[in-house]
C-alpha cells in the first residue's frame, strides 16, 4: 500500500551521521547511514528464537540510537515504541494501519490500551501522549491499483489551529 515505500523516502532524509536501529520481521528498509544496526524478529513466534519487536525495542535503548525505525506497530510492542519516542529519540520512523490520520491514531491508541502497560492509563493522559509521540501521520488511499498519498496530518500545524489529539481520535 506504499507504506514501506514511504518509511525508504523518509530514512533517506535523515542525516548521514545520525545511528539508526531498525526493527523488522524481515530485510526490507533499505538504510543508507553507515552507522545502522538492523534487529530481526520472528514475527507471530514462528521462530525457535521467540524474539519479539518489543524485548527488541527495550534492547535498542542500550545502543545509544538517534532514532528507532520500528516496520509496524503490532500489539504490546505500541506501548514500548511510543514511550521509547516520547523519552528520548524523536524523528523515529514507523508504519500503521489506518485509513486516514483520525484511524491511524485510533489504531495506536487501541494498541495501548490492549497493553498490560497501556491499560493503566486514563484516555485524556494517553491522548497527551501521543500528541507529544506523533509528529506526522502520512495515510495512503487506494483507487483500483493506483496508491496515492491521502491527507497528511502534521501536528505542530494541528496544534497552531487548536486541534488535540482527542479531538483527532473522536473523528475516527
Amino acid at each position: 500500500s506504499g507504506k514501506t515505500t514511504m518509511s525508504k523516502t523518509l530514512i533517506s532524509a535523515i542525516p548521514m551521521a545520525e545511528r539508526i536501529i531498525t526493527i523488522e520481521d524481515t530485510a526490507e528498509l533499505v538504510i543508507p547511514q553507515p552507522n545502522h544496526v538492523r534487529l530481526l524478529y520472528s514475527k507471530d513466534g514462528l521462530s525457535t528464537a521467540k524474539i519479539d519487536a518489543e524485548a527488541l525495542l527495550q534492547a535498542s535503548l542500550r545502543m545509544r540510537p538517534d532514532r528507532v525505525l520500528l516496520q509496524e506497530l503490532r500489539d504490546d510492542a505500541a506501548w514500548t515504541y511510543v514511550n521509547e519516542v516520547v523519552s528520548g529519540h524523536p524523528g523515529s520512523i514507523t508504519t500503521i494501519h489506518g485509513a486516514n490520520p483520525a484511524q491511524a491514531f485510533k489504531k495506536l491508541f487501541s494498541l495501548i490500551k490492549g497493553s498490560p502497560k497501556g491499560a493503566g492509563f486514563d484516555d485524556a493522559t494517553l491522548c497527551d501522549l501521543l500528541a507529544a509521540a506523533v509528529d506526522l501521520i502520512i495515510p495512503f488511499e487506494t483507487s483500483g491499483t493506483t496508491y496515492r498519498i491521502g491527507k497528511v496530518w502534521f501536528g505542530p500545524d494541528a496544534a497552531r489551529r487548536g486541534e488535540t489529539a482527542a479531538a483527532l481520535l473522536r473523528a475516527a
